[in-house]
């Protein structure tokens, strides 16, 4: 009886351990779970990552077809650009190159080969498509006109100056617009250019649009090429301050623009 007691005791123990790993999974089968766990979470991590690669190539590649429509358009302007400025354009595209055939022995004064352009080039231009076309028909720009040259002989002034006095040669010492009240004489000096004997030079001096004083001259002899002058003495005219101009008359007619010149107060 004893030792049947021990071995019911002893299947009772068994029973028990075995009813406690009854709902327990196999050790090798929580371990093949783990490594499905650990297997998804590194395909997630990958798939994200191929994500974010993908969406960089295709902003690559957005950002690669613009910059090449930039270019193109800014060829196709610079193209029709130089078209409409009479510049003629060549389309490359549309040329093919043809090896060329030696002449026959070698001898340079040979005839082409049948079928050889006239002149010797080798270059058969296409009908073809070119990065920038224009509807604009190339005409080659007119010839410019010579532009109107005066007449050399034709009596003239020019080089219009004043200053407060001149040399021996009669050009002035000095040009200036400005002077002063207290001055003495102001001076309006031109070069005379094929001014003939009897011809009517005059000036006309003018003090803020109003004409104070007007002067005439008639040379006794021609003048080639020559300084003149004018001149305004304050023993005739009072220099008031203000905005002054002296006007060139060449036998009645404008002889240039007025000159415009200034008297300041120093007293």
């Amino acid at each position: 009886m004893k030792y049947v007691g021990l071995l019911i005791l002893w299947i009772g123990a068994a029973l028990a351990l075995s009813a406690c790993n009854f709902f327990s999974q196999p050790a090798d089968l929580q371990t093949e779970n783990l490594e499905n766990q650990v297997a998804n979470t590194e395909i997630a991590a990958v798939r994200q990552t191929a994500t974010v690669n993908a969406d960089r190539l295709l902003i690559t590649l957005a950002y690669a077809q613009t910059s090449v429509s930039v270019l193109n358009q800014q060829g196709t302007r610079i193209a029709s650009t130089l078209v409409a400025a009479g510049m003629l354009m060549v389309d490359t595209s549309g040329i093919t190159a043809v090896a060329p055939t030696p002449n026959p022995g070698g001898n340079p004064g040979a005839n082409p080969p049948a079928g050889a352009p006239a002149g010797g080039s080798l270059i058969t231009p296409i009908v073809g498509e070119g990065a920038a076309r224009s509807n604009i028909e190339i005409q080659q720009p007119p010839s410019p006109t010579p532009l109107a040259t005066a007449d050399p002989n034709v009596p003239r002034l020019g080089n219009f100056q004043l200053a407060g006095q001149v040399g021996v040669d009669d050009c002035p010492l000095g040009a200036t617009t400005s002077f002063s009240s207290t001055a003495t004489e102001i001076y309006a000096t031109a070069i005379a250019y094929n001014v003939r004997s009897g011809d009517l030079i005059s000036t006309r001096w003018l003090r803020d649009g109003t004409e104070i004083a007007t002067y005439d001259w008639q040379p006794s002899f021609d003048i080639e090429q020559a300084c003149i002058w004018f001149y305004l003495p304050a023993s005739e005219v009072e220099f008031v301050p203000g905005n002054w101009s002296v006007e060139f008359t060449l036998n009645g007619a404008a002889a240039g623009s007025p000159v415009a010149f200034t008297i300041t107060d120093q007293s």
